[in-house]
Parts: C-alpha cells; structure tokens; sequence
C-alpha cells in the first residue's frame, strides 16, 4: 500500500487539514492523527498505527489517497487522461464573450483600468443584437464538432450584468440556449442579487464572484 504522489495536505488549524488528491479531484477535511498515520505508511510502507479504523483507511483507498499504483501507473493514467482532456478541447473551445469594457466599480488593482485611455465613449459599448447574431453564426462554426451537452460560454467584462446591458444579456443567453450553450459569468456580483434568478432561467449555470477579503479591506480595495 502506497500513499499517492498526487495529495497535497493544507493546514487549517492547529489539528485540522485539508488533503488534495491532485490525481483524482478528491478534497477531504481530516485531523492531524489522520495525516500522521499517512506520513507514517509514505516512510515505512506499512500502517502501524491504531488510531485510525479500518473504514477510514477503506476510505482512503476508494478516494485514491491510498493505492496499490506505482509512480510509473499513476503517470501513465494521468497521460491518459491528459490525452482525452486535450482531444475533448480540440473538440470543444472555451468562448469568452466581453459584453461590454464598462463597470460599476473601479477597482484600485484593475488591469483593464488603461482601457479608459480610449474614452469614455468607447468604454460603454456594448454588444448589439446583430453582433449577437454573427457571435453564435462563429462559435457554431467552431463547435460543429462539439457535443451539445458540453458546449459552454463564459460573460465577462468589464461587467457583464450592468443594469442597462441585462436586456441585451438575456437576449444573448436565449439565442445561446437554443443551440445548446450554457453560460458561466465572471462578476463582481453587484448586480446579481436583482437578476440571479432570471438569469438562471436563462441558462446560467455559474458565477465567479471575487471577494478581497473582509468589508473593510474589500471596500478599501474596490469602489
């Protein structure tokens, strides 16, 4: 029985961790016994310990953070999955749709700050309903190949949900979902709380929302 090359084990508190097992995706919140016991087996290559039961370690072997591979095995799955994942994204692009460059918030650390070197003007564009038109007429294109239970586009900005752009959003997203496409955002979430549940209806199936820590140091950071 060998400890899995892939885990990775974060601190949390002073007898709490997370363990990561980069090979196979599983995350597991455990004390510190639990990780002793696993340094113990990776140096030894045995379980000598008795304070962890044998439903934990059964545990630990179905989660892949203890397993009968060797390096050379787990290399070789990983390759293979690699493989499929690469084939899968030949087949399938990742399509990022800038709605507009404006936003509601101007965020001390932004990189896209220097876009409003081009005016104002410029900046408050937003997509029309021909441009949407000729977006889908290209990522078909590109998709023809892509099974529609994958085929995914991700709003972004600026921010993709200001109040005057949601119209024109939500007729985005109709279009999409009629050839298949569901939608992921990237938001600064100030407007999400009035339109989370249409958008859904839509077809949004996810945000990413950034927080910069407590009110205090977010608001300091954003405004």
């Amino acid at each position: 029985m060998n400890v899995s090359d892939g885990i990775i084990t974060i601190p949390i508190s002073k007898d709490e961790y997370i363990l990561v097992n980069t090979y196979t995706g599983a995350v597991d919140s455990v004390d510190g016994d639990v990780v002793r016991v696993l340094g113990e087996i990776r140096r030894e290559g045995t379980l000598r310990s008795t304070k962890i039961s044998k439903n934990i370690i059964d545990r630990f072997v179905q989660r892949g953070y203890l397993t009968e591979h060797t390096f050379e095995e787990d290399m070789s799955a990983l390759e293979e999955l690699f493989r499929a994942n690469y084939d899968h994204q030949q087949k399938c692009k990742n399509h990022r749709v800038v709605v507009t460059y404006d936003c509601n918030l101007r965020c001390k650390y932004c990189y896209e700050a220097r876009l409003k070197d081009h005016g104002s003007r410029w900046l408050q564009r937003v997509f029309t309903e021909d441009q949407v038109v000729a977006l889908f007429d290209a990522v078909s294109y590109l998709d023809s190949n892509c099974d529609m239970k994958y085929r995914m586009i991700t709003l972004y900005g600026g921010e993709p949900f200001l109040p005057q752009n949601i119209e024109i959003v939500k007729y985005l997203m109709r279009k999409g979902m009629k050839r298949g496409y569901r939608f992921f955002a990237v938001t600064n979430g100030v407007s999400l709380k009035d339109y989370a549940s249409e958008l859904k209806k839509e077809g949004l199936d996810g945000v990413q929302i950034t927080l910069d820590g407590l009110r205090e140091v977010h608001d300091k950071r954003r405004f």
